[in-house]
């Protein structure tokens, strides 16, 4: 079965979404252009299970943000983000409205061999780079046959290229270690998004207690 449309995105949201972001609707999609709209997702777009949460103590309902629709209407209105499934489709629907060659792809966070991490690669100038709607790292990350080490004090992250994929350590307050994830599925269609999401209802560590992060430029804050 397929479903198809998950990452639509209309130009009128996308105009909104954009406004509320402070990016330019020319926006040039090169490297700097991507460095520019994942710095303003990671400041702007906070990682938060709040929707989640009403969902699941409502019988029947359907979980929030499985479209980029939904997922940014809730955004726009509320301020609300979500798990790593929506906003990870909500900023790959942005991404390829603006023109980037974006694809979806799945990992294991903690590296627990299974799929339960939905993240975002794009192509371009010949490479690949991760901008991650979870880690929220600030700058996209390069996924080349190199260790790379980024260095931001508070966004601190490590690619480490391992068996023809990537192990990503990263700095997910308020966890006292790095945490590794390692990407599994490369592309993954949208499928791999509705189950993904769907499987989290039954086992997730963000269906229990209220979680919420959000980046500033000085300070990470977390709930």
């Amino acid at each position: 079965m397929t479903h198809s449309g998950t990452s639509d995105l209309s130009p009128a949201v996308a105009a909104r979404v954009l406004g509320r972001l402070g990016l330019p609707s020319g926006l040039v999609p090169d490297a700097q252009g991507l460095r520019r709209v994942y710095a303003a997702w990671c400041l702007g777009v906070p990682f938060d299970n709040l929707r989640k949460m009403l969902a699941l103590r409502s019988p029947g309902t359907p979980l929030p943000g499985l479209g980029a629709g939904d997922f940014f209407e809730g955004w726009l209105e509320h301020g609300t983000g979500g798990t790593c499934w929506p906003t990870s489709n909500g900023l790959l629907a942005l991404l390829r409205f603006l023109g980037f060659d974006a694809r979806r792809v799945a990992g294991s966070m903690r590296d627990l061999g299974v799929i339960n991490h939905g993240s975002v690669k794009l192509r371009l100038d010949d490479a690949d780079w991760l901008v991650d709607s979870s880690m929220l790292t600030s700058e996209p990350l390069p996924l080349g046959n190199a260790l790379h080490v980024q260095q931001i004090p508070l966004c601190a992250a490590e690619v480490e290229p391992v068996d023809g994929t990537h192990v990503i350590w990263v700095d997910f307050p308020p966890n006292p270690s790095h945490l590794p994830c390692r990407l599994l599925i490369d592309p993954a269609d949208d499928d791999v998004h509705v189950t993904g999401y769907e499987s989290s209802r039954a086992r997730s560590p963000f269906n229990d207690r209220l979680y919420a992060r959000r980046n500033f430029t000085d300070r990470v804050v977390v709930l």
